[in-house]
């Protein structure tokens, strides 16, 4: 549903992020992929980027690839979108300060065990004018504030 939501808030002058859900396994597959989601959002002008690492044989190597990638290509405020549990396994802390930003998902009342810019804290809020389910996410204060993810 991307095209449909992203042309509706471009249609309103709504501005928003971009997240892509990676699969790469390998350094090159993470550059490849980087490639094709700059192809095809760029002419939505996000405010910013994040790479979603959360499938099976991505790594800290991956992550780098892929964002290093982004940058390249001219994307600004570039992040990384990581569930709480695998931050360890991919000795995320030794990379965090390479990244613009961090996007934990944790479902619970309870925020997030690491350092983080944004707090997905639930996949079942409501938004009106969308039906059905949706991600909502806070501003933790441990980072960027809105004025910054929204061009500031």
């Amino acid at each position: 549903k991307f095209d449909v939501h992203a042309n509706a808030l471009k249609e309103r002058g709504v501005r928003f992020g971009v997240y892509f859900f990676s699969i790469a396994t390998t350094e090159d597959k993470a550059r490849e992929e980087a490639r094709m989601f700059w192809q095809y959002a760029k002419g939505f002008d996000p405010l910013f980027w994040a790479m979603d690492a959360e499938s099976e044989g991505i790594t800290k190597n991956t992550i780098l690839a892929f964002t290093d990638e982004l940058r390249k290509l001219g994307a600004v405020k570039v992040g990384c979108y990581l569930a709480n549990h695998l931050y360890q396994k991919y000795d995320y802390a030794s990379i965090r300060d390479r990244m613009d930003f961090t996007w934990i998902p944790r479902y619970s009342s309870t925020k997030p065990a690491y350092p983080c810019d944004l707090w997905q804290y639930t996949p079942t809020g409501s938004v009106n004018g969308i039906s059905g389910n949706v991600d909502l996410n806070r501003i933790t204060g441990e980072g960027h504030t809105l004025e910054w993810f929204c061009g500031g």
